[in-house]
């Protein structure tokens, strides 16, 4: 798999309701107004595309216009960019937490939006500012499918055939197919009970996330990897809508993971500081069929069925051992180091002076996200760093992480 990946860039958009909030039973009641119209046909089949491979975008129309929105099964909100949001009534503030542990008080308004003829009024929306993500990850996103409209219906994700479908009543199930409970949480967050080392816990079901399995030291400690070939990194790994989360990571391989007693094998995993994720690259790889339960009762139990795509379905990506990002003065520079050999000498924050014989001294975020793309495209990356001073070539090929 060839992707912007190689520099090792997860998009996380988990979007939670601070604690500490002031309002929030006023949160809560508004979180109830959302509701699937009556109006609505019974199923709707729309296109469902993939950016940076693996993220779902589906088309939202809001006032008669067109809207590209991610879908995002581990954001407990839905999202609006402030510019659809500029002529809606702001029906609370409140502080905002992403995966990354960033905090900012948000907007919240009450949106109406079609996917396909599905018809859904007053969803409580998060409205935040998208262009900062589209120009850090050159991810265009004008919104955000969350888990207070996915659980007003029943879902179908179809990578086959790029296509997305909801239902007002259970989707059948395929009697070929794994079948798993999904849990909720306090927040309406799915949930699916996964063991790895012989250890169970709950993962998050997140089509936000660009990776297979996040875990972290909580759950399953890292010494139980020791004798695999561990990737180790350090730099800015995940961003989210408010910042971006920089430290060490570890990267593996797994022989075999466990949901709900069915066994998956070869799964990439990330070890970081964040909650138990499975990821967008990890569904990718099934035909998703997601029976929520059709409810804003999030104790109950829904149904996940899955049908495999392939045999081969968790090989690991083809990935370069480091990844760049622009500045404050447009410079573009290394934002993340995969720890090896070849990398001993480079650094988090040294210039990049040019990438394949082309100079990027200076780069605007589309000048960046179109040599990100050609990036994307190729399988040898000739770099000229700034190493203290002094212009240091590297010649790096992909390898599989």
């Amino acid at each position: 798999m060839k992707s912007l990946c190689a520099f090792f860039l997860i998009l996380l958009f988990f979007v939670s309701i601070c604690d500490g909030q002031k309002e929030p039973e006023k949160i809560n009641k508004l979180l109830q107004f959302g509701k699937l119209s009556n109006d609505s046909s019974s199923l709707a089949c729309l296109p469902i595309t993939y950016q940076r491979t693996d993220l779902p975008f589906v088309e939202v129309t809001i006032h008669g216009k067109p809207f590209l929105f991610l879908f995002d099964t581990g954001a407990t909100l839905s999202m609006l960019s402030k510019e659809i949001a500029a002529s809606m009534k702001v029906v609370a503030t409140a502080p905002i937490e992403d995966v990354t542990g960033k905090k900012n008080k948000k907007d919240l308004v009450l949106a109406s939006m079609n996917l396909g003829d599905m018809v859904f009024k007053d969803v409580l929306c998060v409205v935040s500012e998208t262009n900062w993500l589209s120009e850090k990850a050159c991810v265009k996103i004008d919104g955000i499918i969350g888990a207070n409209l996915i659980n007003l219906c029943n879902w179908q994700i179809d990578p086959v055939n790029g296509q997305l479908c909801l239902s007002k009543t259970p989707f059948e199930l395929v009697p070929t197919a794994i079948q798993l409970p999904v849990f909720y949480t306090g927040s309406g967050l799915p949930i699916l009970q996964t063991a790895v080392y012989g250890k169970s816990f709950y993962a998050l079901m997140d089509f936000g996330f660009q990776g297979f399995l996040e875990l972290n030291e909580d759950v399953v400690s890292s010494k139980a990897h020791n004798d695999q070939l561990v990737w180790r990194g350090v730099g800015e790994h995940s961003i989210g809508f408010n910042a971006g989360s920089a430290g060490k990571i570890s990267r593996i391989v797994l022989d075999t993971i466990f949901l709900a007693g069915q066994k998956h094998h070869q799964v990439p995993v990330v070890w970081s500081n964040h909650k138990p994720m499975l990821g967008a690259s990890f569904w990718k790889r099934y035909v998703v069929t997601f029976n929520t339960g059709n409810g804003s009762v999030f104790t109950q139990v829904g149904q996940l069925f899955l049908q495999p795509i392939s045999d081969s379905i968790f090989a690991s990506p083809q990935l370069f051992p480091l990844k760049f990002g622009l500045n404050k003065s447009g410079e573009l520079v290394v934002k993340f180091v995969w720890q090896t050999e070849l990398t001993q000498s480079l650094k988090v924050g040294q210039r990049i002076l040019k990438i394949n014989s082309q100079e990027v001294n200076q780069l605007n975020p589309a000048t960046w996200c179109a040599l990100a793309d050609e990036i994307q495209n190729t399988t040898q990356l000739q770099v000229v760093v700034d190493v203290k001073g002094k212009a240091q070539s590297f010649v790096f090929d992909r390898v599989v992480h």
